[in-house]
C-alpha cells in the first residue's frame, strides 16, 4: 500500500502469487487509468518475462449509468 493510503496496488490470488491490475495501479500512483493501459501495451513484452498479462473488459457504474472499461 501507498503511504496515506490505503489503496493495495498488489494482491495474492488463490495460489498465493502477487497479482495486480492497471486499475489498481492507477488508483495507487493517482494516474489516468487509459494511460497506464497505454503503458502497459507499449511495454507488454518487458511485463510478459515476469508472467502471463491478460485484458478483460468490466463493468463499473457511473451517473449516467452502467459502463464498461478494459482492465489488464
Amino acid at each position: 500500500m501507498f503511504e496515506d493510503q490505503n489503496i493495495p496496488v498488489a494482491f495474492l490470488d488463490k495460489n498465493g502469487e502477487a497479482r495486480t491490475t492497471t486499475l489498481a495501479i492507477a488508483e495507487g500512483t493517482q494516474v489516468q487509468h487509459k494511460n497506464v493501459l497505454e503503458l502497459v501495451r507499449t511495454y507488454l513484452s518487458d511485463l510478459e518475462e515476469f508472467g502471463r498479462v491478460t485484458f478483460e473488459t468490466q463493468p463499473f457504474e457511473t451517473a449516467g449509468g452502467t459502463q464498461l472499461r478494459e482492465i489488464a
